[in-house]
C-alpha cells in the first residue's frame, strides 16, 4: 500500500487499492476518515456522485482537540 502525493488540490495522499486496509489502519490511529473518490471520474470541486466520505464510527476527537490547542 504505496502512498503518492498528487492530490488534485494539492493536499494529502493517494491510494489506488487497498481501501479496507488503509481503512482500518486510519481507525487504529484515531483518525475521523477517509475520502474516496471513484477512479474513472475527473477531479471536479463542489458536490458530486464521485466522491464518498467513510467516516470512523469510534473517532474520539481527541486528536483534534489537542491539534487546535
Amino acid at each position: 500500500m504505496a502512498p503518492h502525493r498528487g492530490c488534485a488540490p494539492g493536499k494529502g495522499w493517494i491510494f489506488e487499492t487497498h481501501g479496507e486496509a488503509l481503512f482500518h489502519a486510519i481507525c487504529q490511529q484515531d483518525h475521523e476518515g477517509i475520502v474516496a473518490k471513484r477512479m474513472d471520474a475527473p477531479y471536479r470541486a463542489g458536490p458530486c456522485n464521485a466522491w464518498l466520505k467513510i467516516k470512523n464510527r469510534e473517532y474520539s476527537r481527541r486528536g483534534a482537540v489537542e491539534w487546535q490547542g
